[in-house]
């Protein structure tokens, strides 16, 4: 089972990826939150839409800052990652939750360091291999 967190350098919130299967169309994974003043986790897949590690890569390459937002969304809209980032190299993503039904959505905020952006789009690459790489 392939495992990737990545924590918050604001407090304990952390965002986990656990991997729990897959075909050549997507893997199938489970997006945690815990530290915050909650916990919650999703079932999704990168089927169509391909894998987080994408969204990571992107800041990666664009460490220095970019404008307007970085998006990776589910096909079905249960889990979506939004990067932003200042011009002092502060990189915040929000972390969307939506049970289908509507019904409950969870939004936490992981504050990362423009430092840290190669590093840990490596780590997530390793568990979401980019194809063309």
């Amino acid at each position: 089972m392939e495992v990737i967190e990545i924590r918050s350098c604001d407090d304990s919130t952390t965002l986990r990826f656990r991997v729990v299967g897959g075909n050549e169309e997507g893997a199938n994974f489970i997006a945690s939150i815990t530290g915050a003043p909650f916990v919650g986790e999703v079932t999704t897949t990168t089927y169509f839409v391909g894998p987080p590690s994408l969204l990571f890569r992107e800041m990666a390459d664009n460490w220095q800052g970019w404008k307007g937002e970085k998006v990776w969304a589910a096909l079905d809209g249960e889990f979506t990652l939004t990067a932003t980032t200042t011009s002092l190299g502060r990189v915040s993503i929000a972390i969307e939750m939506v049970e289908m039904a509507g019904s409950f959505k969870l939004v936490a905020t992981l504050g990362l360091e423009a430092g840290q952006l190669e590093e840990i789009s490596n780590r997530v690459e390793a568990v979401f291999p980019l194809e063309n790489r």
